[in-house]
């Protein structure tokens, strides 16, 4: 049972993380500063790294988390539960529109990793890293594959099809304020979006 000095401890660093990503999202990496995180939670900068050495520290384990989490989530939804491929890739759809929505600071740093590393020091934290980012487009991309080969996607090269797949999503999120779309709610937007990529828009 975790006391509750060990319980405050976890959730001050994973406030800690969820600042540092909504100011990352705002202004860059390069514009995170543990002075700007510190003042958005009203501690001192002391205080800060008494949960991470650097900001370094905080950009790797905000992403790591970030990774573990979506590779676990992506990974559920592909293979497990009784759907079919085409159900499938829609509730994949779906889950990455309602969370680029509702989380814009994982969308950032999801489409700016490779700058990420460019900023990071060599360092074994950093090469888990590039592996893990790796992974999702393969999990993504195998299961394409296996759809195409069981005849439920048209044929056509799997990391073609799914690179498009996925540039049409990160078309609509980084145009999502845009009008026609911007109040849209994230549940109503992620339908018409996977019904449009899976359907096309004939009537």
């Amino acid at each position: 049972m975790r006391t509750f000095s060990e319980e405050h401890y976890n959730e001050t660093k994973q406030s800690i993380l969820n600042a540092a990503l909504s100011i990352s999202a705002i202004e860059g990496f390069e514009g995170l500063t543990i002075t700007k995180i510190a003042q958005r939670l009203n501690i001192t900068k002391p205080a800060l790294y008494h949960y991470f050495k650097n900001k370094n520290d905080i950009l790797i384990q905000l992403t790591l988390q970030y990774l573990d989490r979506a590779i676990k989530e992506i990974d559920t939804i592909l293979h497990h539960g009784s759907y079919t491929y085409q159900e499938k890739l829609q509730q994949l759809l779906e889950y990455y529109i309602i969370q680029g929505k509702l989380d814009p600071g994982y969308f950032y740093l999801e489409h700016h990793i490779t700058n990420l590393l460019e900023l990071l020091p060599s360092s074994p934290e950093k090469e888990q890293i590039k592996k893990k980012s790796a992974m999702i487009p393969e999990i993504i991309m195998g299961f394409i594959q296996t759809g195409i080969q069981a005849g439920e996607f048209i044929q056509m090269d799997p990391m073609t099809l799914g690179t498009l797949i996925l540039s049409m999503l990160s078309g609509v999120l980084l145009h999502s304020n845009m009008p026609g779309i911007q109040n849209m709610p994230p549940e109503t937007l992620s339908r018409m979006v996977s019904h449009i990529i899976l359907k096309g828009v004939q009537s």
